[in-house]
């Protein structure tokens, strides 16, 4: 499969992600290996920490910047 045959655009699953036609993934649970598991749930544990410590010397500077939403990206409908 290529290009819009494995991402079609705009179609979504029941959990509204985007629709994956791959006939395989890295993440099936039984073939992730538990070291892979533990350094994404790192990664996306602490790169937000990261971030906003980053981000706080120009938040304290500017007269209207004052905060870090840090939000889930929602998919479109």
């Amino acid at each position: 499969m290529r290009g819009g045959a494995v991402f079609p655009d705009g179609a979504l699953d029941q959990d509204l992600q985007q629709v994956d036609r791959r006939e395989h993934n890295s993440w099936r649970i039984h073939e992730v290996p538990t070291v892979e598991l533990l350094e994404v749930q790192l990664v996306n544990a602490v790169a937000p920490f990261v971030l906003n410590a980053r981000l706080k010397p120009l938040l304290t500077k500017s007269p209207t910047l004052r905060a870090i939403c840090a939000c889930p990206r929602r998919p479109r409908a």
